[in-house]
């Protein structure tokens, strides 16, 4: 697998000129996950219920296009 920072991706969506709707949701919920992974910040059952659901829209979302 290719391994991409956030900040990489996140140009790679920009490149690929994905909507800036998307890209900001893509960020937001990255950005909590990257807290989790180096700030060792534990989210709650909801928090991680409700970014499940956010990241199923974003794929479905990344499809359509």
């Amino acid at each position: 697998a290719t391994e991409m920072t956030t900040s990489e991706i996140t140009q790679y969506f920009n490149s690929k000129n994905i909507e800036i709707k998307i890209i900001s949701k893509w960020e937001r919920i990255i950005k909590k996950l990257d807290n989790v992974k180096y700030a060792f910040k534990t989210p709650t059952q909801s928090e991680l219920d409700q970014d499940l659901i956010e990241l199923i829209k974003l794929i479905k979302l990344l499809n359509i296009k």
